[in-house]
């Protein structure tokens, strides 16, 4: 990888800039100025305003403030008016008991809430007596604080993450120490649930790019806390991450629990000059945006754009101007995180990475190029339904040696998530009504969170089994599934989702070489016989495919 300087972040985000823009609303005269959210404002296809688009009010903050010649909007009194309005609406957002919504009023939501108290504190802490209406958003910032004083998040601790260091801003404007000892508790019961391989839960697992975005928010707290705890956790997050930047400057994947692709810069940036991890990690993500092969602010949708912006231009700012490289892979080598449940071995410039706590899915790159997505399988049943491989569990039979990998374990049932109007309807309505209590409105955000992210479906009676063989020369994976008297049809190594991610699912041009195999109803007739069907498939070390059959 070639030394790439920091201006990479500033210029990604100088290119979004007018896309921003567009989605805020510069209308002076308009009841809703200074909102965000453009699906709300213009196209009316929202009743309300997610209130974590609000954070991109720190992107404009960041601009207004760096200070170059080729930034035109530096020090502009009307970008400065614009963060004014985006603040001051902000409040109309906040819910009585100083919480925000995201997804759908009366939500109470902890990470809008977290996330929204930290982009606007750090934009007042930057911006101090600029802003017209200060005394306002402290006010209503300080309610946030008592809403996240009051409440937590255990499941995805990245949102506890953005928690601290909101609080510690809070204590940074205010001086009251409730909001510096509220942000040490948190971090104190973060750390405690941090596991010994350095990642902290997303929903039952690892994932990569929600594990980049607590580094992210804990790295900033410990630059201004100082708070000498971070460092050696930091340090094994930073470590644990280093495997999941991929030779062809992808990162994460299927292989996580929320299947994202991305890292958030800022972090790492920030710890490059303690760790080795770090360092190499930054110039992967450096690298990464300048061969446009991850997920960067030029590649998101508007929502996702809005959210992170602002960590490009961090990571700007606080970055080293240019950075030494550092090879990740010039060593073979072979690690197995057992409590993440994820393998992974380079050799040979083959680089597996298996996620065994998820039937196998895998993601494997070869020679620093092509690569291969390996999703697991999906069958779609002969009385209706759909069924997946790929899921989180604990009781599969596993046996993992040096240059073989074999799990085994049923399908499980998968629905689809989709609103119908009837069902927007109901929900609306209950929001509106029984939702205003914040009790039952907790009970309903858990609710969703079983169905569209935990999704504790059926165990089905059908067997799965995959097997890797690996070495300097290539891969082999052959899946078994049995029996197959109800099967329709079988779609076989994909990225495959279905679990409920925000910022999963984008596209990026790695995908173009993991094209899946269909196999059909009258294909899978031929071995109702057996009641059994095997599908091989092997690649070579440049991840040519070989061959792949079905016996």
């Amino acid at each position: 990888m070639k030394q790439l300087g920091k201006d990479i972040y500033f210029f990604e985000v100088k290119d979004v800039m007018p896309r921003i823009l567009n989605l805020l609303n510069r209308n002076p005269s308009s009841r809703n100025y200074g909102s965000f959210d453009r699906d709300y404002w213009n196209y009316n296809s929202f009743d309300m305003s997610n209130a974590r688009k609000q954070e991109a009010v720190l992107t404009l903050a960041l601009m207004f403030l760096i200070r170059r010649k080729d930034n035109p909007y530096y020090d502009n009194e009307q970008v400065l008016e614009w963060i004014n309005a985006a603040l001051e609406f902000t409040s109309k957002l906040q819910n009585k008991d100083g919480s925000f919504n995201e997804m759908y009023p009366n939500e109470h939501s902890f990470v809008a809430t977290a996330f929204v108290c930290y982009a606007l504190s750090e934009t007042c802490l930057l911006l101090g007596s600029t802003i017209k209406s200060r005394k306002l958003v402290v006010d209503y910032l300080e309610k946030c604080g008592e809403w996240l004083l009051r409440n937590d998040e255990d499941m995805a601790l990245n949102q506890k993450a953005g928690s601290i260091i909101a609080l510690h801003n809070l204590y940074l404007l205010t001086k009251k120490s409730k909001y510096k000892f509220g942000a040490k508790k948190k971090l104190a019961e973060i750390l405690k649930r941090q596991s010994k391989e350095g990642w902290f839960i997303e929903y039952g697992g690892v994932d990569i790019g929600y594990l980049s975005l607590s580094i992210d928010y804990l790295a900033k707290y410990y630059k201004k806390a100082g708070d000498k705890r971070l460092l050696s956790s930091l340090k094994k997050a930073s470590d644990f991450v280093q495997y999941f930047a991929f030779p062809n400057l992808t990162f994460g994947g299927e292989v996580g629990s929320r299947n994202t692709e991305y890292l958030i810069p800022h972090g790492f940036e920030l710890l490059s000059g303690k760790f080795h991890s770090a360092k190499a990690i930054c110039n992967a993500i450096r690298n990464a945006i300048k061969e446009k092969t991850t997920i960067s602010p030029v590649a998101v949708d508007d929502r996702y754009l809005l959210f992170n912006g602002y960590s490009y231009l961090q990571a700007y700012r606080d970055g080293k101007k240019t950075m030494q490289s550092y090879d990740l892979f010039s060593k073979e080598f072979m690690n197995y995180f057992n409590e993440a449940g994820i393998f992974v071995k380079n050799v040979g410039g083959i680089y597996l990475v298996i996620n065994i706590k998820k039937g196998g899915v895998a993601k494997i790159t070869f020679n620093k190029n092509k690569s291969v997505i390996d999703g697991g399988s999906v069958i779609e049943l002969r009385y209706g339904g759909r069924a997946s491989s790929n899921y989180l569990g604990k009781n599969d039979k596993i046996v993992i040696e040096k240059e073989n990998i074999e799990i085994t374990r049923k399908f499980i049932g998968i629905k689809g998530t989709a609103l119908t109007p009837l069902s927007f309807l109901v929900f609306r309505a209950f929001q509106l009504t029984l939702g205003k209590s914040s009790f039952i409105s907790k009970a309903a955000r858990n609710f969703l969170r079983n169905k569209l992210i935990r999704q504790k479906n059926e165990m089905t009676d059908i067997n799965f089994s995959r097997r890797f063989l690996f070495n300097d020369k290539g891969v082999s994976v052959i899946d078994d599934i049995s029996p197959i008297k109800n099967i329709a049809g079988i779609i076989i190594s994909s990225k495959l989702s279905f679990i409920f991610a925000e910022s999963s699912r984008y596209f990026q041009l790695s995908d173009l070489e993991s094209v899946p195999f269909y196999l059909d109803r009258e294909l899978i007739s031929k071995f109702l016989g057996n009641d059994k069907i095997t599908f091989y498939r092997k690649y070579d070390e440049e991840g040519k495919l070989l061959g792949s059959k079905v016996v």
